[in-house]
């Protein structure tokens, strides 16, 4: 079973570049039952002055940007990173050179190359889930935040594509294989995020994002199940994907359609002014 936070397979398979998190994407994009869009919603909840500095961790491809690419202040100063150097090429080629108020740098979130009390907001979208030393890389966005700057961290909560885990278990080629961070005791989800982040912030809100999926076509879910255990070791064979193929067809005929029901949402914190600390 892949370990979503082993940064060597990270780096190196998982997010190599953008194909697998493309083919989820794709998935969500086209079948979600909520029409607003998930990047746009992401965007909707970031209060900030109209000079802020901004850092995201683990930016991928771009996507929060360029989902949003109009609605920038022309003052905002955003470096955008990720531990995947094929990610953030792909983040600057996306977004465009002639984007200036972009800036790109490839690191680890448990340590952020920043000076103290660098940045107005962090941004971690679906990201802490990932990172093995989860409070050392708290400690570092709390460090690098100014006084009352903002961390804005997605994740997902513990039913966050159940069906989608029962048919992979159901299905013998694939049991085994799903690896979700919501079912892991030890990741950073909606049920389990504040006690983690109660220890370097005491202003933490969250904001639910209501959404599902109703999937009518069979090859965009074989290609997100593809996209989670793209191991070597684990990849599904030509028979394997074509019995996966053929149960999902069977499971849609059956109803018109696979309704997988979301978890998703955003820890808002604050960090505490100078004399608060």
């Amino acid at each position: 079973m892949p370990d979503l936070q082993d940064q060597q397979y990270l780096a190196s398979e998982q997010y190599k570049d953008s194909s697998h998190l493309n083919a989820r994407i794709q998935l969500h994009q086209r079948f979600s039952t909520n029409p607003y869009g998930w990047f746009k919603w992401v965007f909707d909840q970031f209060t900030l002055p109209p000079e802020a500095k901004i850092l995201e961790i683990g930016c991928g491809a771009g996507s929060l940007w360029t989902d949003n690419r109009f609605r920038l202040p022309p003052s905002w100063s955003i470096t955008l990173s990720d531990f995947s150097p094929g990610m953030a090429r792909e983040a600057k080629r996306n977004i465009g050179l002639s984007k200036s108020k972009f800036a790109y740098v490839v690191c680890n979130g448990m340590a952020v190359p920043y000076p103290e009390g660098t940045f107005d907001a962090i941004i971690a979208n679906h990201v802490l889930y990932h990172i093995p030393d989860r409070q050392k890389a708290l400690g570092e966005i709390h460090r690098t935040l100014k006084p009352c700057g903002r961390f804005f961290a997605t994740t997902i909560g513990a039913n966050h594509l159940l069906e989608l885990a029962q048919i992979m278990e159901g299905f013998t080629p694939t049991k085994g294989m799903y690896y979700s961070s919501a079912l892991n005791p030890n990741g950073f989800t909606l049920e389990n995020g504040t006690e983690q982040l109660t220890l370097w912030f005491n202003q933490i809100e969250i904001h639910h994002y209501p959404d599902s999926l109703n999937v009518i076509e069979a090859q965009p879910l074989v290609a997100y199940i593809q996209s989670m255990i793209p191991k070597t070791d684990l990849q599904l064979d030509d028979n394997a994907v074509a019995g996966l193929k053929a149960l999902i067809h069977r499971l849609i005929d059956q109803s018109g359609s696979i309704h997988i029901q979301k978890s998703s949402g955003m820890f808002i914190c604050v960090k505490g002014s100078q004399a608060d600390d």
